[in-house]
């Protein structure tokens, strides 16, 4: 094994985990694999009453995460904020100890749900806006209101900063087609708003049409190896334990539940070393990340930390 693939404290539980809380959404976004256009995923975990993640599901998650003062990233298949109990859910995580991150459209971030993060302690909100102005939004965030995103951010921001809060809020952006040369004016527009804007690439997910990107340069090569089995793990709405996010669409591989084993001992495990081993030097062990289009756009460097260091400078930058 190349220790240099881990970062630091990554040996013996991953610095990230995301807990799957919801497949329930209020957008269409043609971006999202989820989106009933692009896939069956949504009927699959409504078939099996996975739509929103259990409590009991949910504190064991971060529970872990709390115990390794891991990031506990709340995100979903749809919009987080809609999951029930999820307000109360993200409370009792930062109280074990985890460091939350909320992932949102913002449509449901109101002025109560705001201070009660900022109040609890919560790391960072990230809000997917994919646009900079009402005409595009209509469009990458069919269904969502343009108007009400802004009052929200604005008065999530206002709140943190009249709190003198340690909360950094950064919005994120997927380089589409419709939005490809706008880029920059929607970096401009919300640097002006929020500590950070990260562009990211468009994935397919293994369904989607790659010339809908507006960006196909690659991060890495392509038998360069995935940070994920690096750095994350993924806990479904089912508490089933996931590789990646592609799983959610399809599934192919068994770590097991957390409700019946810890992320620790998967992360750990001899399956998880084995397959961190293949993914450094036997790709032909892996086949479902060996003809994984979107590794090529998973960044060792641009990714989630970076993000946050970044945004943490823009926060204190009194300038």
């Amino acid at each position: 094994m190349k220790d240099k693939h881990f970062n630091l404290g990554n040996k013996d539980f991953p610095s990230m985990v995301h807990q799957i809380c919801s497949y329930v959404c209020n957008s269409k976004c043609p971006n999202c694999p989820f989106t009933e256009t692009n896939s069956d995923a949504r009927k699959r975990y409504m078939d099996k009453n996975a739509l929103f993640v259990s409590p009991e599901i949910f504190k064991k998650t971060a529970d872990e995460c709390g115990k390794h003062r891991s990031i506990m990233r709340v995100t979903g298949g749809g919009e987080t904020l809609l999951c029930p109990c999820i307000d109360d859910l993200i409370e009792y995580a930062v109280n074990a100890g985890a460091k939350v991150g909320i992932i949102t459209n913002g449509s449901l971030l109101t002025p109560l749900r705001s201070a009660r993060f900022i109040d609890a302690g919560v790391d960072n909100i990230e809000i997917s806006v994919d646009a900079g102005d009402r005409e595009t939004y209509s469009i990458v965030r069919h269904g969502l209101d343009w108007d009400r995103l802004l009052f929200n951010i604005e008065n999530l921001i206002k709140y943190r900063d009249m709190n003198k809060a340690d909360t950094k809020v950064y919005v994120s952006v997927i380089n589409q087609k419709p939005i490809d040369k706008k880029i920059q004016e929607i970096v401009d527009f919300w640097n002006s708003r929020v500590d950070y804007t990260m562009v990211r690439k468009y994935l397919t997910f293994g369904i989607l049409d790659e010339n809908m990107s507006g960006d196909r340069v690659p991060f890495q090569a392509e038998e360069s190896p995935c940070p994920w089995p690096f750095e994350r793990m993924v806990v479904d709405t089912d508490g089933d334990i996931i590789l990646c996010g592609h799983e959610q669409i399809s599934r192919f591989t068994e770590w097991g539940n957390i409700m019946d084993k810890s992320l620790e001992s998967v992360w750990q495990g001899e399956q998880m070393c084995e397959l961190r081993k293949n993914m450094l030097t036997n790709f032909d062990a892996l086949p479902y990340c060996k003809k994984c289009d979107d590794r090529r756009f998973k960044s060792w460097e641009y990714n989630y930390s970076k993000v946050l260091r970044e945004a943490g400078v823009r926060k204190h930058d009194t300038s």
